[in-house]
């Protein structure tokens, strides 16, 4: 009997999670079932910087250092 893994939408964290999986060699020997509404790859849909939400990496830093003074 051969281990299944049933991944519901495919978006960019789907993907991730699949290429995270597969470069440690989780899923050799597994069949993969990917179930998902698009039929085009997943791409990033971040909208990017929204303005009055906190930045993240350096920024993040950079605002939280200078924002306590």
């Amino acid at each position: 009997m051969t281990d299944r893994l049933v991944l519901v939408g495919h978006g960019m964290v789907g993907h991730t999670l699949l290429t995270a999986l597969d470069a440690r060699g989780v899923l050799r020997d597994r069949q993969v079932t990917v179930v998902a509404e698009e039929d085009v790859p997943p791409y990033d849909r971040s909208p990017g910087p929204v303005p009055g939400l906190p930045e993240t990496g350096e920024a993040h830093a950079q605002h939280l250092s200078t924002s306590s003074e």
